[in-house]
């Protein structure tokens, strides 16, 4: 009789121990405006028991947890959202509604050329030093890595950015938001002249090839915006020898770790090299060149950024090619080029507001030599003398209103003086103050539906007719149905192109509704372009 007491004690126990343990399903459905939602995460919180809903939003789990417990619905697109339960011995069904987050990375502003996602990525495509180091025969430079690009024509024999459509000099360069003028080294006709600066001295380089922001005019086909790396992870010093370069440099960083500056200084030349090869180009005089560069930067106590960055280099070159004319052997250009940049940047952050500010001063001059050789002779001499002193100032204050709305605006002052000289016979001086005004702004309303409007407005001091250059960007408005994405913009750009006479020419051109969707890219219209000439 005691024997069968005890089994029926611990039969008793054994069972209230195992209800205790007993696995409760829990299940449910989680819906966006009525529909499933997929790849919801769905979990006990402070637990490891969960579940991932299916293609219809249904999902279902087992756990042995009891008492209060909290139900948590997390999917990157959608606002989490947390639900109490109380879990006993009976099945558990939770239905959850969850609300669409805006996201950066989702909501993309579509405009006429670009794609948008966040301040940095309103881009046709982003790229990094590595990626330019990397891309075979770029030979390091940013230029030349761009080329590989869809829509960037690779121009031997001149340099500049190409975009399908338009000239080298309708693309523009842009350091910490400030024009660069002459980005590129003075060089001899036929020959392609390199990048002035070195591709590590920029964090990101920025590449659109239309729809780009008002913040920068007188772009007609696409624009590079440059961005500068901060402070250095450590002090360093370099030095390079090579049979055609020596250079040395070095970055000091400062004990507190929030200033820097650094310098280097370069020679180069191709004579040794010219001797070894057989160049396609016959070089009289082996390209050479001197160059120095000097970096500032400064991190405030209230988090503001002072960057400045100084260079020089001077290069000349000398070509002879077979003559045209029977009269004579050979055709000689002998160049000495001179150029100096200097920038200057400042960002500073007031609360709900960004100011950027940055002033950029560049002098270049080019002096060419173009004259014939017979029988050993040189005859013909003619000088093409050409020498430019540009400034440029920006302010812009940027108002973020949520994760991917913003409000911005500003002004932008362009000085521009070029002198030139043809033999001492012809001499002709160009100067002009473009001042302009811009405001713009970036609207998501959903991740369905964002819009880009902006406005720029300029006058040219030159033609003394506002009127003429007045700037309307009109950007974009887009919504995604699924897969497919469509896309609506226009723009219209109105840029002063200096000729060699004393004529303005002003080019307008236009960006129609562009679709576009996974399988292909499509124009309804093609890129209108028409010619004003105003005397």
């Amino acid at each position: 009789m005691k024997t069968r007491g005890k089994k029926l004690l611990f039969l008793i126990s054994f069972l209230s121990f195992s209800l205790s343990f007993a696995q409760v399903r829990i299940s449910g459905k989680v819906t966006y405006r009525n529909k499933g939602i997929g790849e919801v995460n769905v979990t006990l919180k402070d637990t490891y028991d969960g579940a991932t809903t299916d293609a219809n939003g249904n999902f279902s789990f087992e756990t042995s947890e009891k008492g209060n417990k909290v139900l948590t619905f997390t999917h990157p697109k959608y606002i989490d959202v947390e639900k109490s339960i109380t879990i006993e011995n009976q099945e558990i069904s939770v239905n959850a509604e969850l609300k669409e987050q805006i996201n950066e990375i989702d909501a993309v502003v579509v405009s006429a050329g670009s794609i948008e996602a966040s301040d940095k990525k309103r881009a046709t495509v982003l790229l990094t030093p590595i990626d330019i180091y990397t891309t075979a025969g770029a030979d390091g430079q940013i230029s030349s890595a761009l080329t590989y690009l869809p829509g960037v024509q690779k121009v031997g024999e001149t340099e500049g950015l190409f975009i399908r459509g338009g000239t080298g000099t309708e693309s523009k360069i842009f350091m910490d938001g400030s024009l660069i003028n002459n980005y590129f080294s003075n060089s001899v006709p036929g020959i392609a002249g390199r990048d002035r600066f070195n591709t590590s001295l920029f964090k990101g380089n920025v590449f659109s090839s239309g729809g780009y922001s008002a913040l920068y005019g007188q772009a007609l086909s696409g624009a590079l915006m440059l961005e500068s790396v901060d402070l250095p992870d450590q002090s360093s010093y370099d030095f390079g020898v090579s049979p055609i370069f020596l250079n040395a440099g070095f970055q000091k960083l400062n004990d507190n770790k929030n200033s820097s500056f650094g310098a280097t200084v370069g020679y180069s030349n191709l004579k040794l090299m010219q001797e070894v090869f057989n160049f396609n180009t016959n070089f009289s005089e082996a390209p050479q060149g001197i160059n120095a560069d000097f970096n500032v930067r400064i991190k405030t106590k209230s988090g503001g950024f002072f960057k400045y960055y100084g260079m020089y280099d001077s290069n000349r070159m000398g070509v002879k090619v077979e003559s045209l004319e029977p009269e004579n052997d050979f055709s000689l250009v002998n160049l000495k080029g001179k150029n100096t940049y200097h920038n200057l940047s400042f960002k500073q952050k007031f609360g709900k507001y960004l100011l950027n500010a940055g002033s950029s001063y560049s002098y270049n001059k080019s002096d060419l030599d173009f004259s014939t050789q017979k029988n050993d002779i040189t005859t013909g001499n003619t000088k093409l003398l050409n020498d430019g002193n540009y400034i440029n100032f920006k302010a812009v204050l940027d108002r973020k209103i949520n994760k991917i709305s913003a409000l911005r605006g500003g002004f932008e002052l362009n000085s521009t003086s070029e002198k030139l000289n043809f033999n001492n016979e012809v001499n002709k001086h160009y100067k002009d103050l473009i001042s302009a005004v811009f405001v713009e702004t970036d609207l998501g309303f959903s991740n369905q539906l964002s819009a880009k409007i902006g406005v720029r407005a300029e006058n040219s001091s030159y033609l003394k007719k506002a009127t003429l250059h007045r700037v309307l960007l009109w950007r974009t408005v887009w919504l995604k149905t699924g897969q497919p994405l469509l896309r609506m913009g226009f723009s219209t750009r109105i840029r002063k192109v200096n000729t060699s006479t004393d004529r303005q020419i002003l080019i307008f051109k236009s960006r129609s509704i562009i679709f576009f969707s996974c399988s292909g890219q499509r124009r309804k219209k093609p890129k209108i372009g028409s010619i004003l000439q105003k005397i």
